[in-house]
């Protein structure tokens, strides 16, 4: 395996679930015959893009922090054009794209509420204006709240399936 490839960073509040989470990745990730299957076709692309310099545009929910932060990183390192969508986090966003931009990297930050389906709709548009297509999406917005299931409210549920479920929706029919 080709570590940089493949290098995960993830944010643990708790440093007692680390382990766990650690393990997990590595479980679901480099001793599953589907890792396999990926990375051999992660492998073929890869040798494919050395041939053609196509540049492909990647659209990440979630985007401005943690996980989707790192993987529009990632992203804009190999060459793809970058839609960061941000809700409620637009200065993490918008510093964030500024770093990409002044090193010279392909991105912009939109903001959408992927719960909505016309500002998905808006967001998939001004991609496709931009970069003529979209080839990647990464459902990776989500949300949760602490506590226990039973002492949710409706408006709170209503919250998590929104984002969790009818984003990843809405994004995918766009």
């Amino acid at each position: 395996l080709e570590h940089e490839d493949f290098m995960l960073t993830l944010y643990v509040n708790h440093t007692r679930y680390a382990k766990r989470y650690i393990m997990l990745i590595y479980l679901l990730c480099f001793k599953s015959p589907l890792f396999k299957i990926i990375f051999l076709c992660y492998n073929k692309l890869k040798e494919k893009s050395g041939e053609e310099k196509m540049s492909k545009t990647v659209l990440i929910t979630g985007a401005s922090k943690g996980i989707g932060a790192a993987m529009a990183i990632m992203y804009a390192e190999k060459g793809y054009n970058v839609v960061m969508n941000y809700n409620n986090s637009a200065q993490s966003a918008i510093l964030l794209q500024k770093s990409l931009s002044e090193n010279g990297y392909s991105v912009i930050a939109y903001k959408a509420n992927v719960k909505n389906r016309i500002d998905v709709d808006m967001m998939v548009k001004e991609t496709v204006y931009r970069f003529g297509s979209i080839d990647i999406l990464v459902n990776n917005a989500g949300i949760s709240n602490q506590g226990l299931f039973t002492d949710l409210s409706e408006p709170e549920w209503n919250d998590l399936v929104g984002v969790n479920l009818t984003g990843v929706f809405n994004c995918c029919q766009a």
